[in-house]
């Protein structure tokens, strides 16, 4: 994007995997690889490495088929969230702000569509920004 102003992307903020074996997952992430459980439900397993300080950085959800459901990228400011909203766009993708506690898949949209969006998501750490803009396909 020649010429826009720069996104500050600071680091990769979570990924969720779908996967069709919850338990044969967990077996992998947390057994084999070393990742932290750090709370689970039926439908899913939330993981962080040892040092990480965020409550996870890893979900994995039971689906019916395996893929990525989404990612997500922590920003700078709450700017890098409108300029991300812009370029989205601009790209024809859809677009969608998602506010704290909502859920992130529009209600009736389809749980496996193939089609790219982009949420825009704010969040709220404590009394602290932690802006997030998540790239996802469902």
């Amino acid at each position: 994007m020649s010429g826009a102003a720069a996104v500050t992307i600071l680091r990769l903020g979570h990924v969720e995997f779908r996967v069709s074996d919850l338990g044969r997952a967990r077996a992998f992430y947390v057994d084999l690889l070393g990742f932290v459980e750090t709370a689970h439900d039926p439908e899913r397993i939330y993981l962080r490495g040892l040092e990480e300080r965020e409550h996870h950085s890893l979900t994995l959800r039971r689906a019916g088929a395996p893929g990525v459901s989404h990612f997500a990228f922590r920003v700078a400011a709450e700017e890098d969230l409108d300029r991300l909203h812009g370029r989205c766009a601009q790209a024809g993708l859809p677009v969608r702000w998602i506010e704290p506690g909502c859920p992130t898949r529009t209600p009736g949209s389809p749980r496996n569509s193939s089609s790219a969006s982009c949420a825009i998501v704010r969040v709220w750490i404590g009394r602290s920004p932690a802006p997030f803009a998540i790239r996802s396909s469902v």
